[in-house]
């Protein structure tokens, strides 16, 4: 009996044939390390274990390890395919190359966008998809269609697990063997959330290069000028740094002290290694996500309509990691039919996402509740330092110990070899988990003191939320008089949206927040204004005012043109209105009382952002002084200005 324990305890690797296939018999094998060197004569090896052992983290951590070079060298390329996602085109004739081009994306190459993605996804859906060119990886550097030179800066877009490192790891393999781009001299590899642990440190270029790739150092090469090189940036969408390009310490010695931060800037805008290639890499679009993931028509069209009706969930889920949690929540919700219990909101989802790692039975064991509850203390106490990444001394030993259950779906492990830094670390596998979890750690102990984070925020209230903390009750403890405490907390947060001096953007999320509280008076009262024949705008309130432009970005329809007449002519209301100006392409603005207060907010909140949609300007017929000109002309030099017509 403790022989067979044993053994269900245990990932099996085993060795089968084509005789073995149907008895699922065979050789058992030692481990992941070498599985198919050629002499061990391997073609087909079968896992087997009992269910959340690790089967799949092990089979992912073989996949790094190769990618890194540490194992199974003799292979040039893993496809990954999920079986049940097969199941549906198991009649359908296809050829291999078919069957690649229904699981993975092509490349896309776009412009640069340095704005922190909390900021970006809500104005994620008034972009225009034209911005972006599909383009083959291994011609990723060459000049496009209409260009003579090849691109500086290029990005590459694809969901989460769809291959943009491995992409990137491919060019260096084929530049590496000389097969491709081979007029590049060094290919320099840089992991943002690696970046982000040295953020405080000062380098110069030359140090960074030596202190992560020492043969570098060995080699003794200065004159980096003198080289063609491609710098690889993956994740920007981890980025921990402060990337200011509009007011940075201007750099071209690489030889010169000085923050991460200034490096990476002026790498980006070439001021550093002006003849420098730069790859970074982002994230796309969340309906394409839906429907590569699945290949079920009526489930991609429910799952679909139910992240429309919900408007947080509809938001959020232009981060692919996001996606992923949503297809793995909801797609349950739908084969159970239970569409009425779907979450709404976003601490919903990410409490049925807990569930769902944990698995069905017996949920909220001891080790359950230990797991949880210590990886919720890790993600507090490293959101306060601002870490992403941290090492095992981090962690508590239970964690360590149990890696195979936890890394499945809320922490991973990463390595990096022949650094003289730090080889092995590890991270939630999304902040937004981080902060999720952070939050429960708050509630959990009554210590309400935290970093101001947009989605730790909205988790934080939405875990005070009655319903959310009964699904929790087994690791919460269950707030004394939640109702009373929310009603108190919706209506401080109605008063701060309507203090005057409140920031515009902030004031978005607050939104968020009445959302997760579920509350949504202010929002209702709004669209039932909007909707009748006549819009008291003269009357609206501060809250008002801030409540439709939470209506406007929220809602499905571009907004191309924003007129301020059709709302009240005045410049406090301009001001207040400023995230729906910078969505649109085209701001009419003239005879509406404006001064130069209104060209500083242009030039602050629209013309130097990089999400900034508006090509066309209107401001005649305005009294805007000589000072005021001076501010949009300081708005015009900026590397995000969009602006084609100003009058």
């Amino acid at each position: 009996h403790e022989a067979e324990c044993q053994k269900k305890s245990e990932t099996e690797l085993i060795h089968i044939t084509a005789a073995d296939v149907n008895n699922k018999e065979g050789k058992p094998l030692g481990n992941f390390g070498n599985l198919f060197k050629p002499l061990n004569d391997v073609r087909t090896v079968l896992t087997s274990g009992v269910a959340r052992i690790g089967k799949t983290f092990n089979t992912q951590k073989m996949m790094v390890d190769w990618a890194n070079g540490n194992s199974n060298k003799d292979i040039d390329l893993i496809v990954q395919f999920n079986l049940s996602q097969l199941e549906s085109s198991k009649h359908k004739e296809q050829s291999l190359k078919d069957l690649l081009d229904d699981h993975f994306h092509d490349l896309k190459v776009g412009k640069v966008n340095v704005q922190h993605e909390s900021r970006q996804i809500q104005e994620a859906k008034f972009k225009s998809g034209q911005e972006e060119i599909p383009i083959k990886c291994l011609h990723i550097f060459q000049p496009a269609p209409d260009e003579s030179l090849p691109p500086r800066n290029v990005f590459t877009l694809g969901m989460a697990g769809i291959g943009k490192t491995f992409a990137s790891m491919k060019f260096i393999l084929d530049w590496a063997d000389g097969t491709a781009n081979k007029s590049i001299n060094f290919i320099f590899p840089l992991s943002f959330r690696e970046l982000n642990l040295i953020k405080e440190e000062e380098h110069s270029f030359q140090e960074l290069i030596h202190r992560l790739f020492p043969a570098m150092k060995r080699s003794e090469i200065t004159n980096y000028d003198q080289y063609q090189v491609l710098v690889v940036l993956d994740g920007l969408d981890e980025c921990r740094l402060d990337l200011n390009f509009r007011e940075s310490k201007h750099l071209t010695d690489v030889k010169q002290k000085t923050t991460v931060n200034v490096l990476l800037v002026n790498l980006i805008k070439g001021n550093l290694l002006p003849k420098a290639q730069v790859w970074i890499t982002t994230r796309p679009q969340k309906e394409e996500y839906f429907k590569k993931r699945f290949n079920k028509e009526d489930l991609v069209n429910q799952i679909l309509e139910h992240v429309r009706k919900s408007r947080s969930v509809h938001i959020m889920c232009h981060i692919p990691v996001f996606c992923w949690i949503t297809a793995k929540v909801l797609e349950d919700f739908v084969q159970r039919n239970q569409e009425e219990g779907m979450p709404k909101t976003l601490t919903d989802m990410y409490i049925c996402f807990l569930f769902d790692i944990l698995g069905a039975e017996s949920i909220w064991n001891e080790r359950n509740k230990k797991t949880i509850l210590s990886l919720a203390k890790v993600a507090f106490d490293e959101l306060e330092k601002g870490n992403f990444l941290f090492t095992e001394d981090s962690l508590p030993k239970n964690i360590v110990e149990g890696k195979a259950a936890v890394f499945s779906g809320l922490l991973t492990q990463v390595k990096r070899e022949g650094c003289e830094w730090i080889t092995n670390f590890y991270c939630f596998v999304h902040l937004s988990i981080q902060e999720f979890l952070a939050a429960l750690h708050v509630i959990q102990t009554f210590n309400n003191e935290g970093k101001n984070l947009d989605l730790f925020l909205r988790f934080l209230l939405g875990l005070s939320v009655e319903t959310n903390q009964t699904l929790l009750q087994d690791i919460l403890k269950k707030t004394e008089n939640s109702k009373e405490a929310n009603l108190e907390t919706i209506e401080y947060i109605k008063s701060k949206i309507n203090e005057e001096m409140n920031d515009p953007e902030k004031n978005l999320n607050l939104f968020h927040c009445l959302n997760e509280l579920n509350d949504h008076s202010l929002v209702q009262e709004v669209k039932k204004y909007l909707q009748s024949n006549t819009l008291p705008f003269e009357s609206f309130s501060k809250a008002q005012w801030s409540a439709l432009n939470f209506v406007l970005l929220m809602s499905d329809e571009k907004l191309d043109v924003f007129d301020l007449k059709k709302y009240l002519k005045s410049e406090k209301v301009f001001l207040g209105m400023l995230p729906v100006v910078k969505v649109s392409k085209t701001a009419r603005l003239s005879w509406c009382e404006l001064s130069e207060e209104s060209c500083k907010g242009l030039n602050l909140s629209v013309l130097c952002s990089a999400s900034s949609n508006l090509t066309k300007l209107d401001l005649s017929h305005n009294d805007l002084l000589d000072s005021g000109v001076e501010q949009l002309a300081e708005g015009l030099k900026s590397v995000h200005c969009k602006l084609k017509s100003l009058k």
